[in-house]
């Protein structure tokens, strides 16, 4: 965590929006999006990673319809990969209908990049491809 902070990176509280939703306060991170930086962090320092950014770009889907992706992240060998961190509810990895619908768009649409789910599972973060 002490490397997030000196890259300004630590996490930062959520902020209600309309109909009572928490959503993020852009550019900070809630306690998982912190905890999946750590390991993109030292996957970079170890080489499997050679870059990742955290709230870095919004992709557009349509006429006012984006997508903010948590992370963007360049492996070692170049290809470029788009990861969203997703809590658990009941279980179950938690998706939004909405956010879902978008995910699967971005995919189809920016087909040359990978898109991916990050949930934390009992052995450490585990990725889900999302195919458009």
């Amino acid at each position: 965590m002490a490397d997030l902070k000196r890259l300004g990176l630590d996490k930062h509280p959520s902020v209600k929006a309309k109909g009572g939703r928490t959503q993020p306060e852009p550019g900070k991170m809630n306690h998982l999006e912190s905890r999946y930086a750590e390991q993109l962090e030292a996957d970079r320092l170890s080489g499997k990673v050679a870059w990742w950014k955290f709230d870095a770009m919004r992709l557009v889907l349509a006429d006012r319809t984006t997508l903010a992706v948590d992370f963007v992240v360049m492996l070692a060998d170049g290809e470029i990969q788009f990861h969203d961190t997703k809590g658990m509810r009941n279980g179950k990895m938690h998706v939004e209908d909405d956010a879902a619908v978008k995910m699967k768009m971005a995919a189809k649409l920016f087909w040359p990049f990978r898109f991916f789910y990050v949930k934390l599972g009992p052995s450490g973060f585990e990725l889900k491809e999302v195919r458009g």
